[in-house]
């Protein structure tokens, strides 16, 4: 997959097949358009999955929702499929006013665009003034075939980002990892942390995420961690630490059963799997590293057989 990021005068000369959407997530709601976007591509034609670098809510109506899935987490999500672009278009002031039928116009020409594929309520252009039926009007004169989504239904509900987001805020992890298709997860760089996890005989990788990642709430969760291309099982809690801390800053702190190496500046990910339990302020280190003992005998129980005592390689 190719990255096209943060750039307007740009070009594809392969005729392409493309979808337009914001993919928080790349939820099983978007997958339908990704399984049209292959049927495209078993014809001939290069995919692209089309996205605003900055979410267009973020400027026209200063909404600031927090993100299912960073940049760097959507474009590993992006990787694993087979889209052969991803671009994460810039939405400049220039971009915000563009009449819809000028923006079409920019996009079908400059990538070529034989075919879209999108939802049945897609809006673009100035004030939203775009939609399919615009679309569909202009196909002939672009000469692209135009398909649309109907919604995917989940419980008689749209299946959708904003859905998830409420779902994760409720902690109901696996229906969220039902309607995405994956467990959530979050991604980050190791940093040193205050190490008094290894004081207590439970060593852990701390990642800071980012203000706009949206977590589940705090407390301690079961947990399948990749790093350097292996994946283990550990659990990991997402919270303040208040036993050992009056810091309000969160931090995601992740014990990795049998796992020794030095790798703080690493890059790893995080699958959260199972609500195991609350954060909570201890009386003592004492009885937070037996809290913390229980709960690792219980993830070891329930995710690790003989076979996965040791590191699996990433599939």
């Amino acid at each position: 997959m190719k990255l096209i990021k943060g750039n307007m005068n740009f070009t594809i000369e392969e005729p392409t097949a493309i979808s337009f959407g914001k993919f928080d997530g790349l939820h099983k709601g978007h997958k339908f358009l990704m399984q049209l976007l292959y049927e495209e591509q078993k014809r001939g034609l290069k995919t692209v999955a089309f996205s605003f670098q900055t979410p267009p809510n973020t400027i026209v109506k200063n909404a600031h929702d927090r993100l299912l899935t960073t940049e760097e987490e959507k474009i590993h999500v992006f990787s694993q499929t087979h889209i052969d672009y991803l671009i994460e278009y810039p939405f400049t002031e220039t971009v915000m006013r563009m009449p819809a039928e000028d923006f079409l116009d920019k996009i079908v020409n400059d990538l070529h665009v034989k075919s879209i594929i999108v939802g049945n309520d897609f809006r673009f252009g100035f004030q939203r003034q775009g939609d399919i039926y615009l679309l569909d009007r202009l196909s002939q004169r672009y000469g692209y075939q135009l398909h649309v989504v109907d919604k995917v239904l989940f419980d008689n509900q749209e299946i959708s980002s904003t859905l998830i987001r409420t779902l994760l805020i409720q902690n109901k992890l696996k229906t969220v990892e039902e309607l995405l298709g994956y467990p959530y997860f979050v991604m980050g760089t190791i940093e040193k942390g205050k190490q008094i996890g290894r004081t207590i005989g439970f060593p852990t990788l701390n990642i800071y995420p980012l203000q706009d990642k949206l977590l589940p709430p705090d407390g301690g969760y079961a947990s399948r961690i990749t790093i350097k291309g292996k994946r283990y099982y550990g659990i990991t809690n997402i919270g303040t630490n208040p036993t050992v801390s009056n810091d309000a800053t969160r931090v995601i702190e992740t014990h990795v059963f049998e796992f020794h190496e030095d790798v703080y500046g690493e890059n790893v990910k995080i699958e959260l799997l199972e609500f195991v339990r609350e954060e909570k302020k201890y009386d003592s280190l004492d009885d937070l590293k037996k809290q913390i003992h229980q709960d690792v005998e219980q993830v070891k129980k329930r995710y690790l057989t003989q076979s996965e005592k040791s590191p699996t390689s990433k599939r």
